[in-house]
């Protein structure tokens, strides 16, 4: 339920359904680590994908952009908190999630999912920022393995087991860094294509 009118979406804590290996607790803290139970009810900046639930009025009033902000939940959210809007996750509902658990999807999960953040934040840089940002990756591996290791030892499912998952921490966050940096000079390197005419050489670095 909305607790006031301008609450646009709720969402669930988040439980891990398949704690059994540290790779799958992993994952979930790197996916849903941030709504893990027992989550914090105050506003918050995104929600977990794939697990909200939106006030339809709200929705309809995007008109001809919901469809687009729908293939990407973040560009949603994004658009929610312009308007003045909250997103909350609710304490009181808990859904559980089963998690990867494989060692190639616990490499390139993180990778992707950096890759895009990257890529985003890029979009709203100057040239001289994003190659700054792709040259940062200890520091952006150093942030994102400690919001990871806050969450684990916040986290219900995984606070017993942080000094076990915390190898597997540290590689998700160098893997998660590296994609992010490469998000954003991948976002320079087509910056650079289509607004000053460059090479083919960085049409053929984009294209990989």
């Amino acid at each position: 339920s909305y607790r006031e009118d301008c609450d646009a979406a709720v969402a669930p804590a988040i439980r891990s359904a398949n704690p059994e290996t540290l790779r799958s607790l992993v994952m979930y803290l790197v996916a849903y680590g941030h709504a893990a139970a027992p989550a914090d009810p105050a506003p918050r900046s995104t929600l977990p994908y794939h697990n909200a639930i939106y006030r339809a009025d709200l929705l309809r009033a995007l008109g001809g952009r919901l469809t687009e902000l729908m293939r990407d939940e973040g560009l949603l959210h994004v658009e929610l908190l312009r308007r003045g809007l909250r997103l909350r996750v609710r304490p009181d509902a808990v859904t559980w999630h089963v998690n990867e658990s494989r060692w190639s999807r616990a490499v390139t999960d993180p990778f992707v999912l950096g890759a895009k953040f990257g890529t985003s934040r890029g979009r709203t840089s100057t040239m001289v920022r994003r190659i700054a940002y792709a040259l940062a990756v200890p520091a952006i591996m150093a942030l994102r393995l400690r919001g990871l290791v806050r969450m684990a030892r916040r986290s219900e499912d995984t606070s017993a087991r942080l000094g076990r998952l915390l190898p597997m921490l540290i590689l998700a966050a160098g893997v998660a860094a590296l994609g992010e940096a490469w998000g954003g000079s991948a976002s320079t390197l087509r910056f650079l294509r289509t607004s000053s005419g460059t090479s083919s050489m960085f049409g053929a670095v984009w294209r990989g």
